[in-house]
């Protein structure tokens, strides 16, 4: 069940008033509004092996002026990091990947603990399948879980913590319900360390969807999530959005058709005041080069924005950041330069570019969602770009960047 006194974006609360007038038709025929280029400072470039490479997962403020993130790779054995940037542009490295029982190649962000501790995810190593660790403030890492397959494999997408300690996520892969990779599962980690399959997805034979995304937790302990394939026709589905209350039950929320109300979801979803829950798409709408949706609580979906393509940046990456009334995201390609944006829509359809990535010392094709900072500035790590001619080659090993819409 919706619920919607409070607003609520993924680990974070904020209590907002919102007047909503939205576009209710799969249209998407608001007209890109003309760039204005804000402030935008590229405040760390990543210059490969031994420091990281490939920052793809969403940066995090864990302390006032401290971030903290992953790459890709890079690291003393080439399998990832974990590091952390002062606002002095020093940026350390607190764990390399080893590809053993810490795991490799983290492709996603870090969820903050109480005292300092962080949590995260790597889509590999282990015993193949990814693990789940943690990370003391001294830089002890701790695998709290190890993915065998059968309980879920490669995850992808961000860790959430309840108030009691417990972790929730989502693994694209694994269960042994589908054929090859598996259909993916989301799980629960209690305090003890202990795992928990809250769905094991079945694809198209159930319809219930696969490759699941991001979560999202409202303060009644209900999650919600996309799914980036499945979920009926056409076969093997264009994706689908799920609930599973606080007691586990499952509920279909709404399957994509593939075609003006968009295909492939690949980011999780934010929440306003009133239940409303937002999203994208990676394709479909009017144009197929994806979309910015609004699901109400009546369970009516409306497409906001359709990516125009070239100029206008298709495939928008990650989840959507809810600052006042206005939604903020990247795209992954298009732009002025092809190399993916920066931009800002509100809720009723309107669409502004705020920057457009160039491929060089601001970094391009990002990948991870924003995160907010004080004084209505963001931060966010293309995986691309940066320095040159060392061991990313003439693609650069990715940036991070702040901005001031």
């Amino acid at each position: 069940m919706f619920l919607g006194r409070r607003c609520f974006i993924p680990s974070t609360i904020c209590t907002i008033a919102l007047s909503l007038a939205v576009v209710l038709v799969f249209a998407g025929h608001v007209v890109a509004q003309s760039v204005r280029e804000p402030r935008f400072v590229t405040v760390y470039s990543f210059p490969g092996q031994p420091d990281g490479g490939f920052p793809r997962g969403t940066l995090i403020r864990h302390s006032k002026s401290t971030l903290y993130g992953t790459t890709f790779s890079g690291g003393d054995a080439n399998w990832g990091t974990i590091f952390k940037l002062g606002s002095d542009g020093q940026e350390s490295i607190i764990h390399s990947f080893i590809y053993g029982p810490d795991g490799a190649n983290p492709d996603t962000g870090l969820t903050a603990g109480p005292d300092g501790t962080l949590y995260g995810t790597t889509s590999w190593g282990g015993l193949r399948w990814g693990t789940v660790f943690e990370l003391e403030p001294d830089g002890t890492l701790t695998t709290i879980l190890t993915f065998n397959y059968g309980n879920g494999a490669y995850p992808t997408a961000r860790l959430i913590r309840d108030q009691d300690g417990n972790l929730y996520g989502t693994a694209m892969g694994g269960s042994g319900k589908c054929a090859l990779y598996g259909c993916g599962v989301v799980f629960k980690i209690d305090t003890l360390g202990q795992e928990t399959l809250l769905h094991d997805f079945t694809g198209s034979d159930e319809d219930d969807g696969f490759g699941p995304n991001e979560l999202l937790r409202d303060e009644s302990g209900n999650l919600y999530g996309t799914t980036a394939m499945g979920g009926g026709e056409p076969d093997p589905g264009n994706g689908t959005i799920f609930e599973l209350d606080a007691a586990g039950a499952y509920t279909l929320l709404y399957s994509f058709k593939g075609g003006a109300d968009g295909a492939r979801p690949w980011g999780g979803l934010v929440r306003d005041c009133r239940g409303n829950l937002y999203g994208t798409t990676w394709g479909g709408g009017a144009n197929g080069n994806g979309t910015i949706f609004k699901f109400d609580r009546a369970g009516n979906l409306a497409v906001l924005y359709s990516f125009a393509g070239g100029q206008d940046s298709p495939f928008p990456n990650g989840s959507l950041v809810l600052a006042g009334s206005k939604l903020y995201g990247t795209t992954g390609r298009g732009g002025d330069y092809g190399y993916g944006s920066v931009f800002e829509v509100t809720q009723h359809g309107k669409y502004t570019v705020r920057h457009n990535f160039s491929g060089g010392s601001d970094g391009g094709y990002p990948r991870a969602t924003l995160v907010r900072a004080p004084g209505n500035e963001m931060y966010g790590s293309p995986e691309q770009g940066g320095i040159t001619g060392g061991p990313c080659g003439t693609f650069g090993c990715g940036t991070i960047f702040k901005i001031k819409p």
